[in-house]
């Protein structure tokens, strides 16, 4: 936990001295009359949107301490806040923030367009943190905005749309944010979660909004905007029949936890495939666990042509590794004793496999590893927990959401994965189906 709060603490001290510098290069640039102010501005939007790229080296499984990556931008608004409000105006001509941050040189300004453009930042690196949403926000903010004024200005002037916007910054604003939205997202998060479509509409109505909208304020209606058009695909899921595979109450819990709406058919897979043959593939071995069951419930269900096209069934695997040895639920409780025996004081990997199946037999595989440390464990402990009755249904002997939680010293990973299900990556998976549906 330490040496994780120091690396992101390091990396948002790295982040936050490039930020000054640039600025203060910048600022030396205009001064020198090597650029323009308008260039100066739109090239710090810019940089403090690629500098939003920097979220790629800061460590997830640091809880709260990820969020260091808003630092810069929670400083950047005491400055500008504090130079809006109270600076003298004695320095205000030599005010280096004044200068690169302002269009006409007022203080005031920065209260609106730099100051919406921080929240902004915030908001992406906190709610928005590493997601779909948060990349074509900064995306298009920066990349399509910041490139959008200097081209606008450069060939727009004789293709006027709304005051000083222009065709030019219309169509500039959509390219370059779909590019730039497709180049985060693969980056930050995985390249399956790349759906073009989606990402182009998003980018033409926050150009169209940002062409609409005064220039003080686009900082702020181009989040907005796409915040309100990225709309889940739950009318698609209303159409579908969801079908999990699985009777195991913690899958159960998490896909109600987040609204899908699902009926429960287990399958009768007997979960008899040979483990030696997959001793150093327990991916594998979960991802082929999870096909047998979509296969099984797929071929009870008896579908017709009309019913095939709304099936989506989810199937699911979960077992733990240690040292190439595998570990699935206990056969009894000296089995359950065993495995916590060996858990402890060391460091295991618990990981899922996942099936979605649509009613062509069209599936989507994919899995999820998460490393578990057990703290030191004594025998007398051991047994009292293995009395609740708890571990007996359990891959790897305990269940983390509860009692289990116990002997947990530390993870690396995704939580929910250890439940039993891998939350994030299922939704990314299922919008990449309906996705490929929609095309």
């Amino acid at each position: 936990m330490i040496f994780t709060l120091i690396h992101n603490a390091t990396v948002s001290i790295i982040v936050t001295g490039i930020t000054f510098s640039v600025v203060f290069l910048l600022y030396y640039l205009n001064s020198k009359n090597a650029i323009t102010n308008e260039v100066s501005r739109k090239v710090a939007h810019i940089g403090a949107g690629t500098l939003y790229l920097a979220l790629y080296f800061y460590n997830d499984s640091g809880y709260l301490s990820k969020y260091l990556n808003i630092f810069p931008n929670i400083l950047w608004t005491c400055i500008l806040l504090w130079i809006g409000q109270y600076h003298s105006r004695q320095n205000q001509k030599q005010n280096v923030v004044i200068d690169i941050m302002t269009r006409k040189r007022g203080k005031s300004e920065l209260l609106r367009g730099p100051l919406f453009f921080n929240f902004v930042m915030i908001l992406c690196g906190t709610v928005y943190y590493k997601t779909v949403l948060g990349s074509v926000i900064i995306a298009t903010l920066t990349w399509g905005d910041g490139l959008a004024a200097v081209i606008g200005v450069r060939y727009g002037n004789q293709r006027k749309i709304y005051g000083a916007k222009s065709l030019n910054g219309l169509l500039t604003v959509f390219i370059a944010g779909t590019i730039a939205s497709a180049f985060y997202i693969c980056i930050l998060i995985d390249f399956q979660s790349i759906y073009l479509m989606q990402i182009c509409v998003l980018c033409f109505s926050a150009a169209v909004i940002e062409t609409l909208s005064p220039s003080d304020l686009d900082n702020l209606t181009i989040p907005l905007c796409i915040i309100f058009m990225l709309q889940p695909l739950k009318h698609i899921l209303q159409q579908k029949r969801i079908i999990l595979a699985s009777g195991s109450p913690q899958r159960k819990q998490l896909l109600q936890s987040i609204g899908l709406n699902f009926e429960i058919i287990v399958s009768d897979f007997a979960e008899d495939l040979d483990l030696l043959s997959y001793k150093e593939n327990l991916s594998q071995y979960v991802i082929d666990t999870a096909e047998h069951k979509c296969r099984h419930v797929y071929n009870e269900l008896k579908l017709n042509e009309n019913e095939k096209q709304n099936v989506i069934i989810i199937g699911a695997d979960t077992m733990c590794s240690l040292d190439n040895d595998v570990y699935g639920k206990p056969s009894d409780k000296d089995d359950a004793f065993r495995m916590l025996k060996i858990f402890s004081n060391n460091t295991h990997q618990v990981c899922t496999g996942v099936c979605l199946c649509r009613g062509d037999m069209m599936m989507r595989t994919f899995f999820e590893t998460t490393n578990v440390t057990f703290g030191s464990i004594d025998d007398e402990t051991i047994r009292a927990y293995i009395e609740t009755g708890e571990p007996m249904n359990k891959a790897g002997a305990y269940g983390i959401q509860s009692l289990g939680a116990t002997l947990v010293k530390k993870i690396d990973g995704d939580y929910f994965n250890v439940v039993g299900f891998p939350i994030y990556h299922f939704c990314t998976q299922l919008k990449a189906l309906l996705n490929m549906e929609k095309k």
